[in-house]
């Protein structure tokens, strides 16, 4: 039986892996414009955080501007 607090639980588990492929797309993106050349100093990426969230949908609920999406 699941109790009534599985949907935070999901929820958590939902923004750990975020967070965790946040971490590893931001260690790739710092790693390749380094070996391209960018300076990139440690102090910046001190205040860099893996917490974005905008890119996720957890509640699955989408807008569209039809209008917009007619005058297309």
């Amino acid at each position: 039986m699941l109790s009534c607090c599985a949907p935070f639980s999901c929820l958590a588990v939902l923004h750990n892996a975020a967070v965790a492929w946040n971490t590893l797309r931001i260690g790739e993106a710092v790693a390749g414009l380094r070996a391209e050349g960018h300076e990139i100093p440690d102090r910046d990426l001190a205040r860099t955080s893996p917490l974005l969230h905008a890119h996720i949908n957890p509640f699955g609920q989408y807008r569209f501007d039809l209008e917009r999406m007619r005058r297309a």
